[in-house]
């Protein structure tokens, strides 16, 4: 029973190597086939492959980052044309990313932030180019601010005693 099992896999061979091309067609042809049918559960598994390997998937990347040189060019042209395709999505995600690392919001936390302040300065009323104020030592925003406000603020370190002071009239001393 070996021998002849033996023997049809040596001419399955011979006839594989005489034929390359036409099987090879074949199985391209059968993989497209089986792709078209089975592409939901393909890429299904795909995607829960790739998200139970993530680390190590990072890992391998982080690897490559770090040592090809080539691959960092190319992926940084690709990340540039993306950015440069997509700049409404691009400027979202940016903005995202700034407000969980600075302030530990979220964009929809801001937004709700943004209507409650009435969409002006906090202090003076003005709508253009508003900033964030937020406690450097806690993180807690307090209030949007334009950029002269929060400048000012920033100038007086942020301390209530001198802007109280600064905000006293004084007299102007005069040499001579």
């Amino acid at each position: 029973m070996a021998i002849n099992k033996e023997a049809r896999l040596r001419a399955q061979r011979r006839y594989r190597a005489k034929h390359r091309d036409k099987v090879l067609a074949n199985k391209r042809r059968y993989d497209r086939e089986w792709y078209r049918k089975n592409r939901d559960s393909h890429l299904a598994a795909n995607r829960a492959w790739r998200k139970a390997n993530r680390d190590k998937i990072n890992a391998r990347l982080k690897k490559r980052w770090s040592t090809d040189e080539k691959f960092r060019e190319k992926q940084k042209a690709r990340m540039k044309a993306w950015q440069e395709a997509n700049a409404e999505k691009y400027k979202l995600y940016q903005l995202k990313k700034h407000l969980k690392r600075a302030y530990r919001i979220s964009h929809e936390e801001f937004l709700a932030f943004v209507e409650r302040s009435g969409k002006a300065c906090a202090i003076c009323g003005e709508i253009k180019k508003l900033k964030v104020d937020h406690n450097h030592k806690t993180g807690k925003l307090r209030a949007l601010l334009c950029q002269r406000c929060n400048t000012g603020i920033g100038m007086f370190l942020e301390d209530p005693e001198l802007m109280k002071k600064a905000s006293e009239p004084f007299i102007i001393v005069g040499l001579g």
